[in-house]
């Protein structure tokens, strides 16, 4: 037998209860998709909500990070400024050190001509005693 000759085979009362009955399915189907597409969009809502929580989250860490980085920053220019403090105190030292020694330097060259000076009248004095001993020898002999 097929579906059609079982319902021709059936009262009226039962197709309407068959009738009733696949209504009732497809209301039970509809209620269904329905819960599945209410519980799908809320499904989407709160992974929504979650990823906009980790956007903000990643934000609060990122200004977070910001701020200690600029700390950090703020640290190391002053750790370079110190640094360049102390090298500029030692080029001035160093610069003292050059003039210091441009000036030994100048007395040093002034006392070596005053000595080659004084050296070259010792040699012109010690000759002309060799030369006057010179004469007083010959004239003795």
């Amino acid at each position: 037998m097929t579906n059609e000759t079982t319902l021709k085979d059936l009262s009226a009362s039962e197709l309407i209860d068959l009738i009733e009955q696949d209504f009732q399915l497809i209301e039970n189907y509809q209620s269904r998709r329905e819960q599945g597409a209410a519980a799908l969009l809320s499904h989407i809502h709160q992974m929504k909500e979650e990823q906009e929580e980790q956007l903000h989250d990643q934000e609060t860490l990122s200004d977070q990070e910001q701020l200690e980085l600029l700390s950090d920053l703020e640290g190391m220019m002053e750790e370079l400024t110190k640094f360049s403090e102390v090298l500029q105190q030692r080029a001035d030292q160093l610069t003292s050190r050059e003039k210091q020694y441009e000036v030994a330097a100048a007395s040093l060259l002034e006392t070596q001509e005053k000595l080659a000076s004084q050296l070259d009248r010792t040699l012109n004095h010690v000759g002309t005693i060799k030369k006057d001993e010179g004469g007083s020898q010959r004239a003795i002999a």
